[in-house]
C-alpha cells in the first residue's frame, strides 16, 4: 500500500490537500493514479505505507 498525497490550490486560492491510500498492484497502475491527479497542475506525493508504519 502507498499513501499518495495531493496538494492544489482552493477556489478561493488558498493551498489545499488531500491523502488516499491505495494498494499496491504494480508499478504501472501507480504511475496512472499519479498521472491522473496531476493533471491541473496539482502537486502529488507518495510514500510507501509500510515506511510510515515503520514497518
Amino acid at each position: 500500500m502507498f499513501k499518495l498525497t495531493v496538494f492544489y490550490e482552493g477556489f478561493d486560492g488558498t493551498l489545499s490537500s488531500s491523502e488516499f491510500i491505495f494498494p499496491y498492484d504494480g508499478e504501472d497502475e501507480v504511475k496512472d493514479i499519479i498521472r491522473h491527479y496531476k493533471t491541473g497542475g496539482r502537486i502529488v506525493i507518495t510514500e510507501p505505507v509500510s515506511e510510515l508504519l515503520g514497518v
